[in-house]
């Protein structure tokens, strides 16, 4: 069995373009912040977005400054959602993460040191970590076992 610092399984070898509206709103901003990623993705991907404007029908709101109107002073970030995975994925891998793309988590154990039993190229590997965070969505295997 082998042991992770830190782990990253990511299902797809190639993300694909599947949100709409890619935009973090000023509290996901100042999530981000709080995370260090902030100026990761301002300054690769993202596009701040200062003011926020409402279209219901043909009715435009009034444009709401974000810098002044918000708890943080934060704008929104637009981003293209892929290139923003991309870009995270990377950084996970420079601060010393092994990435494993194309990996499918088949079974999650709970437990002091948790493991998860992995398939990635073609072989089946059970693996241990300090921690693991299950992020592949509704049909997650750590939420289908919690």
């Amino acid at each position: 069995m082998a042991d992770h610092g830190a782990l990253v399984l990511e299902r797809e070898t190639q993300f694909k373009d599947r949100v709409r509206g890619e935009v973090t709103v000023s509290w996901g901003v100042a999530k981000a912040q709080e995370l260090g990623i902030y100026e990761l993705l301002r300054d690769t991907c993202g596009h701040e977005l200062p003011y926020f404007l409402l279209s219901i029908g043909p009715e435009l709101s009034p444009p709401r400054d974000m810098l002044t109107t918000t708890p943080r002073h934060t704008p929104s970030l637009a981003f293209y959602h892929p290139t923003m995975q991309e870009v995270l994925l990377q950084a996970s891998q420079d601060v010393g993460a092994e990435v494993r793309r194309g990996a499918h988590a088949r079974q999650v154990k709970p437990g002091p040191l948790p493991t998860v039993v992995v398939e990635h190229a073609g072989h089946v590997e059970e693996v241990s970590a300090r921690l693991v965070v299950g992020v592949d969505g509704r049909n997650s295997l750590v939420r289908k076992r919690f």
